[in-house]
């Protein structure tokens, strides 16, 4: 199994740029997801505070390539 660390995002990014020359990545949109998630947050009676929403964002492709 492969795992990708932090530090691996800019070469595996310039490796795709150099293979794909003029292809720009789509970027994910996380408009509802944020939105469901700050309701959900102050529901528990929590703070949606960025670095918390952030780690949450950072775990998500987490959840999903470890549940397949």
């Amino acid at each position: 199994m492969i795992f990708f660390v932090r530090q691996d995002v800019p070469l595996f990014e310039g490796i795709i740029l150099d293979l794909f020359p003029g292809v720009d990545s789509p970027q994910p949109d996380f408009g509802v997801f944020l939105e469901a998630l700050k309701d959900n947050i102050v529901k528990r009676k929590l703070q949606p505070v960025p670095w918390f929403i952030e780690k949450i964002i950072q775990a998500c492709p987490l959840a999903y390539f470890t549940s397949t």
